[in-house]
Order: C-alpha cells, then structure tokens, then sequence
C-alpha cells in the first residue's frame, strides 16, 4: 500500500521502495509501516533511526503473512458452508441446501435487495461487492440527461434569435444547463435508489460469493511467496535490499541492521 507523504518523510524513501519491491516480489499487499508495527516500533512518532530494523525481523514478518495468508485461504470450505447456511436460513426458509453454481439472483429477494444485501454482508462479516444497475437504468438515465441538455440549448438559441441578442441565449443556456443538471441529478439520484439492482459479478454465485468474502477478496491466493520455503524467502529479501540498498549480497545477514550497517537512509 503506497504511503503518505508524512510517512515518507518519517520513514525514508529506501523502506518506500523496499516495501514496494517486496510486494511486487512477494506477490502480496504490505502496508509501508507493517513491518515496523510487526517489530513493535511506534512508526508514528519514532524518529527514523529507531526504525532500525533488522533483516531478521523483516524475514520473521515475511513468514508470519505467509502463513496469515495460508490460513485464510484453508478456511475456503468452511467459508462456502457458512454461505450456505446464511442463503438457507434467511432467503430459502431451510427448503433446500443451495448449490454451489446457483446464481444469487435466483436466491436474494429482488424487492429490497439493497436491504437484503447489506445484511448478507453483516451476517458474513464481510464487505460485499456493490450491487450493480441494470444496463437499463443507465440507458433510461443517460437518455433523459441527453434529452434534458438538447431541450435546454434548442430553447436558449431560439429565445436568443427571437430577441437577436447572442450572448442572452448564451447566459440562458449556461444558466438552464445548471439548473437542469441539478435538478436531473437529484431526480435521478432518488429514482436510482429504487431501481432494482443486479448481483455483481464478483459474486454472482454461491461459489464465487464464497470465494469473495476469503480468498478472492485477498487477492492473493496465487501470490509466489505462499510456494516459497523460509530459505526462499531470505533469499527473496535479499536480492530486493541488495537492489534497493546497492549492496553487496554478503552484507545482508540477518543481524544486519537496515540504517546501522546496510546504508537506509
């Protein structure tokens, strides 16, 4: 996650640029002041040269989100059955158990889908793509913006040609268009509200509802550091402070300390 410009200044441009090549390396998400956090430094009130970490407490930190990572994304078919068991109880009234390919828009109530789609969130734990609008309802509302701004113009130049005073119709027109396109707006924000919504298709299903509220929200099942051994990831941090840094491979050890001993600025 890149980071602000006050934690930039605190932390120095070379723990900015380490964290952004461990994510791209890793393959996985790494809050710029996690690390420091994992090591129990106050990143935000410690001065730069408290931050001193070592390669050790870095690799630790690798380990303990690989293994984060893991453990979240074994917990995928009790996740389904929680699933399950939520769309049964509430939408199916305990009928029938719903398979794993059934489409939610066959299951979630279409009246109050809104309403119903929050308290799956609520009753999963989990936030929960937004609901989409039917192609429909962009249409019906892009087609009356349109129409909206034509009648506008079309009546400004026709007032301007009848009193012969351009720059009249021009005010009338910027002035309508204004006051039209507010109006529209607040129109179609309330009718919007109602219009029936889709199902997303990040969640269209049972099993990709599932695979959304754990490893398809992570986004990062397939990332290279769940394969990797411990030795492979020492050695993934290595090379990415020996770029960053410019050092040579044999000054990271794991006592090695990022500003003391390998140069962090």
């Amino acid at each position: 996650m890149p980071p602000t410009g006050r934690q930039r200044d605190e932390m120095g441009i070379d723990l900015f640029s380490i964290t952004f090549e461990l994510e791209r390396s890793c393959g996985v998400k790494i809050d710029v002041k996690d690390i420091a956090v994992a090591a129990g430094r106050d990143v935000e009130s410690a001065p730069q040269k408290d931050l001193d970490l070592t390669v050790a407490q870095i690799h630790a930190f690798l380990l303990e989100r690989r293994n984060e990572i893991k453990t979240v994304s074994a917990q995928r078919p009790q996740v389904e059955e929680r699933v399950r068991q939520v769309l049964r109880t509430h939408f199916l009234d305990d009928r029938r158990d719903p398979d794993s390919d059934e489409h939610l828009e066959d299951i979630v109530p279409r009246v109050n889908r809104r309403r119903h789609w929050s308290q799956l969130a609520e009753m999963l734990n989990s936030k929960l793509p937004l609901l989409e609008l039917p192609w429909s309802a962009k249409v019906a509302a892009s087609s009356a913006l349109f129409a909206l701004v034509l009648g506008i113009t079309l009546a400004g130049w026709r007032i301007a040609f009848a009193i012969d005073h351009i720059w009249i119709g021009s005010l009338i027109i910027s002035v309508g268009w204004l006051a039209g396109v507010f109006a529209a707006s607040e129109l179609l924000a309330t009718g919007l509200q109602t219009w029936r919504r889709q199902i997303p298709q990040d969640a269209a299903t049972v099993g990709r509802l599932a695979d959304y509220v754990t490893v398809g929200r992570l986004a990062e099942s397939d990332a290279p550091l769940l394969t990797m051994s411990d030795d492979e990831v020492f050695t993934t941090l290595r090379d990415v402070l020996v770029e960053v840094l410019v050092i040579d491979p044999d000054e990271v050890t794991p006592e090695a300390k990022l500003v003391a001993d390998l140069g962090m600025s």
